[in-house]
């Protein structure tokens, strides 16, 4: 079985285009499929995916395709591998955003019998990120111990941020 990325894209949410399939594995490419992620806009204005790259770790593509249609791999990928031994964090369901001249990603939390917490990573460049620490605090209201934070999207609405998400535990959440 092969992890491909579909696309679809709608002008006013009614009528759908399935475009290409822009991304596949290929011999030389690092990661051997993908599974969640986003898009956003890098700071030269193209549209960026950060999406999880399986058996590699965290992975950016890029397009300046006006239709999205083609996209490229970053050659650094994966801007943040897999981790191997005692990281504090797991690397993966990625959600990529540029605030003012920075780069920052979530990465999900990883729940089970070694959990580790969602995490923030940034970067001055989609190149050389680095770790920020966990994002959530444990003790938050309505958060359990054990809840991990899978498939993140992280954004702004109407003034407040908001995390939409699953809790393999609880279900989907914001």
């Amino acid at each position: 079985q092969r992890n491909v990325l579909s696309l679809h894209a709608s002008v006013d949410l009614l009528h759908w285009r399935q475009h290409p399939t822009p991304l596949f594995p290929t011999a030389d490419s690092v990661d051997r499929g993908m599974f969640s992620g986003n898009c956003f806009v890098n700071k030269k204005g193209e549209a960026t995916m950060l999406v999880h790259g399986v058996g590699a770790g965290n992975c950016l593509f890029l397009s300046t395709d006006d239709n999205l249609d083609r996209w490229t791999r970053l050659p650094s990928n994966p801007i943040v591998p897999n981790p191997t031994g005692k990281e504090p964090y797991a690397s993966w369901d990625p959600c990529g955003w540029l605030e003012g001249d920075t780069y920052y990603a979530l990465f999900g939390g990883q729940p089970g019998q070694n959990p580790k917490p969602a995490t923030v990573f940034r970067a001055s460049r989609l190149e050389g990120w680095s770790y920020v620490g966990p994002f959530l605090h444990h003790e938050m209201p309505d958060v359990a111990p054990n809840e991990d934070i899978s498939c993140p999207d992280f954004f702004t609405l109407g003034g407040k941020r908001v995390l939409a998400c699953i809790a393999h535990n609880r279900g989907a959440r914001y």
